[in-house]
């Protein structure tokens, strides 16, 4: 059986779904929109239940979201939680976490595989997505390679990065569910303007890139070796505090001192030749917006997607298509259409569901107003 770790990454903010998600409670530990007895942090952290117990999970955040982040998942003890300083992107979050799987694993890190993957993402499909990660981690741990699972698009997305994947798969393997290729992957791409997305859409090579990556963890140490020598000379300390039994704290403290902010596909993945993707259709999202969460939500006769706290009700009136998020209060509309209406911690956002990417600029006016006071 191969070894294999869940490096849960949960170090983000979400300002796009204010006010559900905020500084005080970042978007991981907002409520899972379908299941909202639990955060999303947990409810990632339940999926991966099946392919891997709880005890070879991780997580990495930062330090000023630990204890919530703690609380989100009690049945995980201390030691399996990482936390940096202050969020610097996902390449560092994965390099310290590597030092610190080194630690804790000792010789079964050269054998060990490592799945990382985002912790405010959902998947509805959690059978098949297991079935792609045995699949992913089977052919990493057999080939020393890194395997991502690409998301098979919808519609010609410009919010998403995209991977290229070569016309002929590898191989194909009988995996739980169906049949499951892989590809070498060609290329990233960053997020593309509309023409040049729906020219992905219809060339049928094209995957969302989702951030989940499975790779042997020697591997990753080496390309991170290779490709960003500086950030390993910085957490270097904190893996001989490690070493010796030594609390890493002041270590990693003076180490984010001067480590620059990297996204791990930018600083590793996008340099690699060998890397292989598995097409997953796993009914995946990453919620960015609440377009997104409307999207995913069950709806009734007219379109409305609603998803409210059991102690409080919503009343709609000749409306339709709207999304409406309530944690703390009863909400009715009359006679509208195709809007998001979201009430959380005393705070409430009305706007068009097509203009959700602009919630960003409205958290930006509100600091810069608290910040005037």
């Amino acid at each position: 059986m191969i070894p294999t770790i869940a490096l849960i990454m949960a170090g983000g903010g979400g300002k796009r779904l204010w006010p559900a998600s905020r500084a005080d409670r970042p978007k991981q530990l907002m409520p899972d929109p379908i299941e909202p007895w639990r955060p999303l942090l947990a409810a990632t952290a339940s999926r991966l239940t099946g392919l891997l117990n709880a005890g070879h999970m991780r997580v990495v955040t930062v330090e000023d979201q630990l204890e919530p982040v703690r609380d989100a998942l009690p049945e995980l003890t201390e030691a399996q939680f990482f936390a940096e300083p202050r969020a610097r992107n996902t390449a560092p979050a994965v390099a310290l976490s590597l030092v610190h799987l080194r630690a804790q694993l000792g010789e079964i890190a050269d054998h060990a595989v490592v799945v990382a993957l985002p912790a405010d993402h959902m998947i509805t499909d959690e059978p098949r997505f297991r079935a792609c990660l045995r699949h992913a981690i089977e052919h990493a741990a057999a080939h020393d390679c890194v395997v991502t699972l690409g998301i098979e698009p919808k519609y010609a997305a410009t919010g998403y990065g995209y991977m290229q994947r070569a016309a002929k798969p590898l191989e194909a393997g009988e995996v739980g569910i169906s049949e499951i290729p892989i590809y070498p992957a060609l290329r990233f791409v960053e997020k593309p303007d509309q023409v040049t997305a729906a020219s992905y859409l219809a060339s049928g090579d094209y995957l969302w890139n989702a951030g989940i990556f499975v790779f042997p963890l020697a591997r990753l140490e080496r390309d991170f070796e290779r490709y960003t020598p500086d950030l390993v000379r910085a957490l270097a300390p904190v893996g001989e505090a490690l070493e010796a039994g030594a609390d890493p704290t002041a270590a990693t403290r003076a180490a984010y001192a001067e480590i620059r902010s990297a996204a791990l596909d930018v600083a590793i993945m996008e340099k690699l030749d060998d890397i292989l993707v598995v097409p997953a259709n796993i009914g995946w999202s990453d919620l960015g917006v609440w377009k997104s969460i409307a999207d995913l939500l069950p709806t009734d006769a007219d379109g409305n997607a609603i998803a409210v706290n059991a102690n409080h009700e919503v009343v709609l009136i000749d409306s339709r298509d709207n999304l409406v998020f309530s944690e703390d209060a009863t909400v009715g509309l009359i006679g509208v259409e195709d809007l998001a209406v979201v009430v959380s911690d005393n705070k409430v956002l009305v706007c068009p569901k097509y203009r959700s990417q602009e919630v960003r600029d409205l958290v930006k006016e509100l600091t810069r107003r608290s910040l005037k006071r």
